[in-house]
């Protein structure tokens, strides 16, 4: 039977043929890509995807803060750890990534 690299969790590539993918696909039952209530997750937490959304309607750090009494610069942290996390480089990005997602909303 051929080998074909397949993609796993962390993006390495790995070998595998039928019999690897059908015993992983047993195993996996677990971490499926849903969370509660057949949503898909999101690779940012709730906070940040809060966060998101008040950027994406133009939303200044500062009120951000004030809307969801936070300090700026707890905000500005929780707005690099989404760039991180989606690794992204600017807010526009994160923003344009928020409407395709349908994190943000027009």
């Amino acid at each position: 039977m051929p080998w074909r690299p397949i993609t796993v969790l962390g993006g390495k590539a790995v070998r595998s043929n039928a019999r690897t993918r059908t015993a992983a696909s047993a195993k996996s039952t677990s971490a499926s890509p849903r969370g509660r209530k057949g949503r898909a997750r999101l690779p940012i937490s709730p906070r940040e995807t809060e966060v998101l959304r008040h950027i994406a309607d133009g939303v200044s750090t500062e009120d951000v803060a004030k809307k969801l009494a936070l300090s700026e610069k707890t905000v500005r942290t929780h707005v690099q750890n989404l760039l991180r996390k989606l690794k992204m480089h600017s807010r526009v990005e994160a923003v344009v990534w928020a409407y395709r997602n349908g994190v943000a909303r027009a």
